[in-house]
C-alpha cells in the first residue's frame, strides 16, 4: 500500500489536522513531544510502516491510531443498559 493510502474515516484529533493517510499517521507520530512517546507509540509506527510497504494490514493500524490519538474507548460502559421487553398477549385494541 502506498504512503496515500486512506483509512475509512479521517481521524480527527483534539488539535491539528485530521488523520486521513498513512503518512499523515507517521507524521502525528513523529510530531508528539518526547513525553507522549513510548514503546507502544514505536511499534504503532513501525506499523504504520509496515503497511504503507505492504507488509501490513490497514484497518487494524486505523484501529491503532484511533486508540492513540483518542485513548481507549470503554464501548461497554457507554453502551445504554438493556431494557427488559414486554410482551403482551391478548386481543389487539
Amino acid at each position: 500500500m502506498p504512503w496515500n493510502s486512506r483509512f475509512i474515516k479521517p481521524i480527527v484529533p483534539a488539535k491539528g489536522r485530521p488523520i486521513a493517510t498513512l503518512k499523515d499517521a507517521l507524521d502525528y507520530i513523529s510530531a508528539l513531544p518526547p513525553s507522549e512517546q513510548s514503546a507502544i507509540t514505536q511499534e504503532i509506527a513501525d506499523a504504520v510502516e509496515m503497511a504503507a510497504r505492504g507488509s501490513g494490514p490497514l484497518r487494524p493500524t486505523e484501529a491503532c491510531m484511533v486508540r492513540l490519538v483518542h485513548g481507549p474507548i470503554a464501548i461497554a460502559d457507554e453502551a445504554p443498559a438493556e431494557q427488559p421487553v414486554t410482551v403482551r398477549r391478548g386481543r389487539p385494541s
